[in-house]
């Protein structure tokens, strides 16, 4: 079963940045070298905005989870 629910820290942090790194590398990699950083540059930059990006809160915004039978598949926000 597929559900949207809102972001919870305690329960998906780890995916999140996880499914964020491999986004933003796929994202570079499709730039074919156009863009400057490295993956170790990704992980960094991940980790850093995590909580400035799912501090967001209703009304000013929220971070959605997609779970697929329990597991992380995707994400989104309204802000």
């Amino acid at each position: 079963m597929t559900e949207i629910v809102p972001y919870n820290d305690d329960k998906h942090k780890n995916q999140f940045i996880e499914m964020n790194i491999e986004y933003l590398t796929w994202v570079l990699d499709g730039a074919q070298g156009s863009l400057p950083l490295k993956r170790h540059e990704v992980i960094k930059y991940v980790e850093e905005i995590l909580p400035k990006f799912t501090e967001a809160k209703p009304p000013d915004g929220i971070v959605y989870i997609i779970e697929l039978d329990g597991k992380m598949v995707g994400m989104g926000a309204l802000r």
